[in-house]
């Protein structure tokens, strides 16, 4: 006996609607364990690595700062002298990381397969930019930067006879990421 047409239609139809249920629902699932929003206040938190006293500094960002300055400030308040280490090892490495809630996967992986005993990590770090700059001459110093990407890759991005322009360079860049990933994140919460 043959089964009527709107009978096998309406069963489709059902299947169709459990897959689709299902699949926004174990969207919806990823999304809540892996999403960290941005913060509510407004403010980013970064870590910059650098050569100098400390090997370092933390500190938080909002939106309409002034990024460039604040770096420059960041770099006399610290006491850095990448001029000086630059002269004595010829080469300094500077790298820029995005500091963010951990999202709750990361949390529950931390607790059931982490370290024993250690604590659940509130904040994880994402390396946004790493770059080294080189002395590439001794009788007459030249500067090179060169963006350090994963898996060993280095792109030269700039040359430079003035140490002072390569300082400036590499602060530009630092800024204008952050710039970015604030924009980026700004626009998604408003958006």
């Amino acid at each position: 006996m043959k089964r009527p047409v709107w009978r096998v239609r309406r069963r489709f139809l059902i299947h169709i609607g459990v897959v689709l249920f299902l699949g926004l629902g174990g969207f919806a699932v990823v999304r809540q364990l892996t999403h960290v929003p941005p913060s509510p206040d407004g403010r980013y938190g970064w870590t910059l690595y650098f050569p100098g006293p400390s090997p370092g500094a933390a500190f938080k960002t909002a939106p309409g700062d002034d990024i460039r300055r604040l770096l420059d400030l960041l770099l006399v308040d610290s006491g850095a002298d990448w001029h000086g280490v630059l002269k004595e090892t010829g080469a300094i490495r500077v790298a820029l990381s995005h500091v963010t809630p951990a999202p709750l996967g990361v949390q529950l992986l931390w607790r059931f397969w982490g370290p024993q005993g250690s604590p659940v990590p509130e904040n994880i770090g994402q390396t946004l930019l790493a770059v080294q700059v080189r002395a590439t001459s001794n009788e007459r110093p030249r500067y090179e930067i060169v963006r350090l990407g994963p898996h060993g890759t280095e792109t030269v991005i700039g040359a430079f006879d003035e140490y002072e322009g390569a300082q400036d360079a590499v602060l530009d860049d630092l800024a204008e990421v952050m710039e970015t990933v604030q924009a980026k994140s700004t626009s998604w919460w408003n958006g």
